[in-house]
């Protein structure tokens, strides 16, 4: 029995040391995952959170747009070919090159209600100008303007600016860990503003087309949204607008100048597809996105011009004929914002 109390006596200060050694590994493990409160008392350390949306917030956002621009009737000459030589005649009309333009915006999230309120800015100009020229005996004949003009030379050009401004309430319908489904409703305030001028020679004959439009109406939008990966997410919006203007039409040849300004509906669908890629922070969200987005605008581009008939007793009638046709814009979106 003395031998067996003798050997724990000895095992004491073994047993001592490695019980030391666990206690000191304790405490470095735990100063890495506690800390002291204000209270000067200990509590865990928890991970910093990644940023999360909340009730309230707010969020601004920019970016630069390169689109191309298509409007119909522009055609403003046809060029009647000497058929000896075996070739075709042709019309000719504008050809926009692609452009920047450029959108801001801001947004602020309504407290209890889940909504978003935001505002946009959108401008954007165009321009082109196009000659045609054919040697005798072939012959331009021209496509503006009252009656027919023989030439040997035209060139036109056409000028377009296009300012928008869209104030919408956002709200989520439908939401899930991988897809988001929400809608949109607002206001539409459009500015439009074309100008083509046509010159035909030897015999200088000139032609000024110009079309101005403003315009309000209600906007209604469906946006959808797919969570892909590592903040990445592709993006659907589609929305539509019916707006109520002003069009204010000129028309001048030589000394003739027509004003057939109109109070009519205007309508439009735009569109956007593309990636969105999110980077969380602790207390903000910076996010990038790229995209495809389409604007179409249906008979916004109106005309005048005169039609005279000759009737009995070479008495002349001068009628005036409308013409409308489409507007279109296109291209690549880049937006980046930040989201607080």
């Amino acid at each position: 029995m003395k031998w067996k109390i003798s050997l724990i006596f000895l095992a004491l200060p073994l047993i001592g040391a490695e019980i030391e050694e666990r206690i000191t590994a304790l405490e470095e493990q735990m100063g890495q995952v506690g800390e002291q409160t204000a209270d000067a008392g200990y509590g865990a350390r928890f991970a910093p959170t990644g940023f999360t949306r909340g009730s309230a917030g707010v969020e601004f956002f920019g970016g630069a747009l390169y689109w191309h621009a298509k409007v119909g009737g522009t055609e403003y000459v046809y060029s009647l070919i000497n058929q000896a030589r075996g070739q075709k005649g042709r019309v000719a009309s504008q050809r926009f090159d692609w452009d920047f333009g450029y959108r801001i915006g801001a947004g602020v999230r309504i407290p209890l209600v889940s909504w978003e309120i935001v505002g946009t800015y959108t401008h954007y100009g165009s321009q082109d100008h196009e000659g045609r020229g054919v040697p005798p005996p072939s012959l331009l004949i021209n496509l503006k303007g009252e009656g027919i003009v023989s030439s040997q030379r035209a060139t036109s050009s056409y000028k377009i600016d296009y300012d928008k401004i869209v104030l919408e309430i956002k709200r989520s319908s439908f939401l899930s860990r991988l897809f988001g489904l929400g809608t949109t409703i607002g206001l539409k305030q459009s500015w439009i503003d074309q100008t083509q001028k046509v010159t035909y020679k030897p015999e200088v004959f000139k032609v000024k087309d110009r079309c101005r439009f403003r315009g309000l109406g209600p906007r209604i939008g469906l946006n959808a949204k797919w969570h892909l990966f590592s903040g990445i997410s592709l993006l659907t919006d589609i929305a539509a607008a019916l707006q109520y203007g002003d069009f204010e039409v000129k028309h001048a040849e030589n000394k003739v100048d027509l004003k057939g300004d109109t109070h009519i509906f205007s309508s439009s669908i735009d569109f956007f597809m593309g990636l969105q890629w999110e980077k969380p922070k602790e207390w903000y969200q910076w996010s990038l996105r790229l995209g495809y987005e389409a604007e179409y605008y249906w008979r916004l581009n109106k005309s005048v011009e005169i039609e005279n008939a000759i009737g009995t007793g070479n008495a002349v009638r001068f009628q005036l004929i409308r013409y409308a046709d489409d507007l279109t814009f296109y291209g690549v979106t880049m937006r980046s914002g930040i989201e607080f």
